[in-house]
């Protein structure tokens, strides 16, 4: 135990190098270094793919095949700008496309239950069924506000990194939404940055 106490001293540990090298989401105690002089807008991925509040199901396919993100913010297009009012997950969406959750808002409710978005959180890849979607379905509205998350964590542009990087250790977080002092969206910071930032002080 003393030998493993001196050799952490000096380089990472054993247990650590074996959960980078099986690439696990594993998100450390403390912030590093570097991210004390860093804020979220130095780190975040930007332009955003973001959802609208209604969406039709051709753009939502689209949006999922055009790009491999996991989460996906959803805006509001009002006179003042984009202005950001939840979150949704990819899994989610493939869940609602599977269950052909459109139409009106209370058809796509009654089409989907809850236990349909456990399993899929709980997986790491939901398949889109081929049958799911028709082309005669494409322009059909999907309202998104019954399924997103109203309330996710967010942070501002100037918000420090290593607060960041607290947020996702204390929390569990996937991803984090970054915006402005219009609630505008900004950029998006995922767990995969946050480890990436980390692990640029340890070697």
């Amino acid at each position: 135990m003393v030998s493993k106490w001196v050799g952490d001293l000096f380089n990472i540990s054993l247990y650590d190098l074996h959960v980078e090298l099986k690439c696990m989401p594993f998100v450390e105690a403390a912030p590093s270094g570097n991210m004390y002089h860093l804020m979220a807008r130095d780190v975040m991925a930007h332009p955003v793919v973001a959802l609208r509040e209604e969406e039709t199901v051709g753009s939502v396919v689209q949006t999922l095949k055009g790009c491999a993100h996991n989460g996906f913010p959803v805006i509001r297009e009002t006179p003042e700008g984009r202005k950001f009012v939840g979150m949704v997950v990819r899994n989610q969406l493939v869940v609602l496309l599977n269950r052909r959750a459109w139409g009106t808002t209370e058809e796509a409710v009654r089409r989907v239950h809850v236990d349909d978005f456990s399993t899929s959180l709980s997986s790491k890849h939901v398949v889109l069924r081929e049958d799911a979607v028709d082309d005669a379905d494409l322009d059909s509205p999907m309202d998104l506000r019954p399924f997103m998350n109203p309330v996710p964590v967010t942070v501002q542009l100037q918000c420090p990194l290593s607060r960041v990087f607290t947020l996702f250790r204390s929390l569990g977080m996937r991803h984090l939404v970054v915006t402005d002092l219009n609630n505008e969206v900004q950029g998006i910071i995922s767990r995969q940055t946050i480890m990436s930032s980390f692990q640029q002080d340890l070697f």
